[in-house]
């Protein structure tokens, strides 16, 4: 199953978590077959310029080679570090993230996104 975008009920508990501190989303991405790569990149450029004075930055990114339990191919996995999930919930509501939110929309063809604490 192909899936891009939280679902309403998932956008609902974002909204709804309170959790004070540091928190990192691992994103697992595919690609669209025609420039996906491409638009992932312009992407990439405009979300670090926008979101890395707030302190958001990418922790780690590499190309997927296999999955080794499962089936799912990945093209790119990449994990982004907020300083709290309060920083995203924003984000997502911000109008100049909206401007820029095409060019992920238009690069995926399937995604995962898991929120994720250390401990």
């Amino acid at each position: 199953m192909e899936i891009t975008e939280p679902s309403p009920e998932q956008m609902k508990q974002i909204f709804a978590m309170d959790h004070d501190g540091p928190v990192v989303f691992v994103n697992l991405l595919k690609f669209n077959p025609d420039g996906g790569a491409e638009g992932f990149a312009k992407y990439s450029e405009a979300f670090n310029k926008l979101m890395g004075p707030k302190g958001v930055k990418s922790v780690f990114q590499g190309k997927g080679l296999m999955s080794l339990i499962g089936n799912e191919e990945w093209d790119l996995i990449v994990a982004v570090l907020y300083p709290t999930i309060g920083t995203w919930q924003a984000m997502v509501q911000d109008e100049e993230y909206h401007k820029i939110s095409h060019h992920r929309a238009g690069a995926i063809s399937d995604a995962r996104l898991i929120i994720t604490e250390q401990f």
